[in-house]
């Protein structure tokens, strides 16, 4: 059994598809275990997408993950499947598959006929509805800052994804 986390973006609580997104895991076989909001701060955004710092759009990625609140989830995966590749899976592309297309409004060609360019589409590609980070040693990272940030996260939730960090090892 492992333990995964998800963030819904600000764009998902703005639109209100928090529990249409919730349900989505669970039916991709996951089970929420913890969940609460979370305003991310532009200041710590590198630590949520440590190695998005260094690409172009990343002040799209500060402006989309900051401009509202966003929910933390702790997930499990209750098969013997890398809970990290499920996340991936279900989370999907904007322009493929999975949770992101399932609640995309518009694919990158139809904000660009609606007039998008530049940072403007940068900024609309950005939203796209969750984060998942790439191992449970992002995650606990991701938790420990809710933590500093005022964020009651139960130990006991931090200590499920310490332990798959130190499987891993």
């Amino acid at each position: 059994m492992q333990y995964g986390l998800v963030i819904l973006k600000p764009d998902s609580i703005r639109d209100s598809l928090e529990n249409d997104i919730i349900r989505c895991l669970e039916e991709g076989g996951l089970e929420i275990v913890w969940k609460e909001y979370w305003q991310i701060r532009p200041e710590i955004v590198h630590i949520v997408y440590p190695k998005r710092v260094v690409e172009p759009t990343y002040s799209s990625i500060v402006r989309a993950i900051s401009f509202g609140l966003s929910m933390v989830i702790v997930v499990k995966n209750p098969t013997n499947t890398d809970i990290w590749e499920v996340l991936q899976q279900l989370k999907g592309r904007m322009d493929t598959d999975g949770i992101r297309k399932k609640f995309c409004y518009h694919s990158k060609d139809e904000l660009i006929l609606m007039g998008y360019d530049g940072l403007a589409l940068q900024d609309k590609l950005a939203e796209n509805r969750l984060h998942t980070p790439d191992d449970a040693e992002e995650a606990v990272t991701i938790l420990a800052l809710c933590r500093e940030e005022g964020v009651s996260v139960p130990l006991p939730i931090v200590a499920f994804l310490e332990q798959d960090c130190n499987r891993g090892e």
